[in-house]
């Protein structure tokens, strides 16, 4: 399956990651990443403004 780099397809609305994206090799750890990345963009889309998964400090 070919994806980007943010896990999207060349179908609308559907993210590939792990074992489908790079057969005969593959890590679970990897995998949960590649699923984070994916999360991510899917939640940015859906807000219409990107997704930060991490606090930042204060500015003070």
């Amino acid at each position: 399956m070919t994806v980007d780099r943010d896990f999207r397809t060349g179908i609308d609305h559907l993210h590939g990651v792990g074992r489908a994206t790079r057969t005969g090799r593959s890590q679970a750890i990897i995998s949960a990443g590649q699923g984070g990345t994916a999360a991510i963009d899917i939640l940015s889309r859906l807000k219409g403004a990107d997704v930060r998964d991490f606090d930042e400090p204060a500015n003070e």
